[in-house]
């Protein structure tokens, strides 16, 4: 096929995606009107040159090998809309591609044309989408949170208070209805505070309490596991240091990915709880057990490290059922 008149048709500038022609060298022969303003160049500037004027330096390597084995076997192959390639603009600004390739014939020889869709609006929007079922999802671990706690801790705390005003009334000295006064209003300041603790409602990362936090990392892995997660967190960890709540959320973080990855389970129970002066992370699925090659994972194998360092450990034992339950824990203080 002629170069000309493959410039000259007019669908080769009318379609909606940038369309390059290159022949076996890899050389510009043909640019759409589209391809020109993705990338922000002038025909002369481009046709000549080689592909890798719109490559990433680092990638180019890779491209190289690739090219090579697709002159060699020719297919065509369909556009890739879940691939994240890069191509860079005249101005040195990087854009995420998706990439088709077709095999075509030129006076030359042997061509291709790539067909290349700018990627990042679509990745803003699954980046917006994203967000917002970690949101959803974060939401639905508090409220389940909330509800559990409202079924016992707190439906507890407002029944020592309904006790404590029901004698008000017997209490005839003042310095004795002053404290049992003021151990109701602690009694409704506490049931404030654990509602708060669960929904986590600080407006910046850094002033999230520490069961949002965990929240957060346990709603971010959830889609990965395909159900979300029966959660139990001690309110008592909001008094945890931050650095180990660091800690926490990476355990619970490998954890998880590690039951997304191997585990093929169906159910993943998820328990941040301090006991006997220590704080522990447990992990439980339903699925095929342990892998020969999660002992070995360097994700655990660091956090087996940070816990033994503070006089604490990991484990991993068969649950009554089948399946994994991990176990991490550290001295608290």
């Amino acid at each position: 096929m002629n170069v000309r008149s493959i410039d000259a048709n007019s669908l080769f500038h009318v379609v909606p995606d940038a369309l390059i022609v290159v022949d076996s060298s890899d050389e510009i022969v043909a640019v759409n009107s589209v391809g020109l303003e993705l990338f922000g160049y002038e025909s002369h500037e481009l046709i000549g040159r080689s592909l890798d004027v719109l490559l990433c330096p680092e990638d180019r390597e890779l491209h190289a090998g690739l090219a090579e084995g697709y002159h060699a076997h020719p297919t065509r192959r369909p556009l890739a809309e879940g691939s994240r390639l890069r191509a860079v603009r005249s101005d040195g600004s990087v854009v995420p591609v998706a990439i088709s390739l077709s095999p075509i014939k030129l006076d030359s020889g042997p061509g291709v044309i790539a067909a290349i869709r700018d990627q990042a609006e679509a990745m803003a929007a699954d980046a917006r989408l994203a967000e917002a079922n970690r949101r959803r999802l974060a939401t639905e671990i508090s409220d389940r949170l909330a509800r559990d706690l409202h079924d016992t801790v707190i439906q507890e705390l407002f029944a020592i208070g309904m006790s404590l005003q029901s004698v008000l009334g017997f209490i005839d000295q003042p310095l004795a209805l002053s404290r049992v006064s003021g151990a109701i209003d602690g009694l409704d300041s506490t049931i404030r505070t654990v509602r708060e603790v669960i929904y986590g409602r600080r407006t910046t990362a850094e002033d999230r309490t520490p069961v949002a936090s965990i929240v957060d990392v346990i709603a971010r892995a959830t889609p990965a596991l395909g159900s979300v997660p029966r959660v139990q967190l001690d309110p008592d960890i909001d008094m945890v240091s931050p650095e180990l709540i660091d800690q926490v959320c990476a355990v619970v973080n490998e954890g998880l990915s590690n039951v997304a990855r191997h585990a093929n389970a169906i159910d993943v129970d998820v328990a941040v709880i301090t006991t006997d002066g220590r704080l522990e992370v447990t992990i439980v699925d339903d699925g095929i057990g342990l892998p020969n090659t999660l002992e070995r994972s360097s994700g655990l194998s660091n956090l087996r490290e940070r816990a033994v360092e503070r006089g604490g450990g990991l484990e991993f034992t068969p649950p009554p059922g089948g399946g994994l339950r991990l176990r991490w824990w550290v001295p608290l203080g």
